[in-house]
């Protein structure tokens, strides 16, 4: 949820009156491209794995040069790093003792059917 809240909001596509188009555009936003899945069978190697489908992600999270048409270099944008200090807004929260006791509770809820 975190990472959601804190993501990029890009650009408003409320102007884009076709609905079928503007879901379209709203399924390219940061906020809205983030995956999440839960790997490993056993306490030592279970892991939830977040990642987001976006293609220009990187660029806004890490930063990215800006370039003519010519190929010449004409600026930087910095990166906004928002996945990184959202990790650590989470960790000095200290809501992952509280995360970890729900997951094995879904997780024993998943096995017993």
């Amino acid at each position: 949820k975190l990472a959601k809240q804190n993501s990029p909001d890009g650009a408003d596509n409320s102007n884009i009156k076709d609905e079928k188009a503007r879901k379209k555009a709203d399924k390219a936003k940061i906020k809205n491209s983030w995956k999440g899945k839960i790997t490993g069978l056993t306490a030592d190697t279970i892991a939830y794995e977040l990642r987001n489908t976006a293609k220009h992600y990187h660029l806004v999270e890490r930063g990215h040069t800006q370039k003519s048409k010519s190929g010449q270099v004409t600026g930087y944008v910095q990166g906004r790093h928002f996945f990184a200090n959202t990790l650590k807004q989470y960790e000095a929260s200290g809501d992952i003792a509280n995360e970890i006791e729900k997951l094995a509770k879904d997780i024993k809820d998943k096995m017993e059917g």
